[in-house]
C-alpha cells in the first residue's frame, strides 16, 4: 500500500476514529474495521516494530475484534506475514497498477 497515506492522514484516519493505533513498547499497528456483506472484518493495515512484539498485539488485536462482532482478521502487508503466526493464509493477491 506504498504511496497511499501521508503520516497526517493516518492521524486523521484515527482522529476519527476510522481507524485505531495499537501500541507496544517497540512496535505499532493500525487497523480498521470493515463491514462486508456477509463479514465483518478487522484489518491490520499498517504495522512496524520489532516483530515479536507485532504478532503479540496481534493476538491482543484478534481478542478485540472478536469482541466488536468481528469473524475474521485480515492482514494488508508483505508475504512475510505468512510466517509470522499460525492460522494466517494467503487468500488472493492484491494487484496495483498506478493510472
Amino acid at each position: 500500500m506504498a504511496g497511499t497515506h501521508w503520516p497526517a492522514d493516518v492521524l486523521d484516519c484515527l482522529a476519527t476514529g476510522s481507524s485505531q493505533l495499537w501500541l507496544g513498547e517497540k512496535s505499532a499497528l493500525v487497523t480498521e474495521i470493515l463491514n462486508y456483506p456477509r463479514v465483518k472484518a478487522c484489518v491490520i493495515w499498517l504495522a512496524g516494530g520489532d516483530l515479536e512484539e507485532v504478532v503479540e498485539i496481534q493476538r491482543h488485536i484478534a481478542t478485540g475484534a472478536k469482541a466488536r462482532g468481528c469473524t475474521r482478521l485480515e492482514v494488508r502487508g508483505r508475504p512475510g506475514w505468512l510466517r509470522t503466526e499460525r492460522g494466517i493464509r494467503a487468500v488472493g493477491s492484491y494487484l496495483v497498477r498506478d493510472l
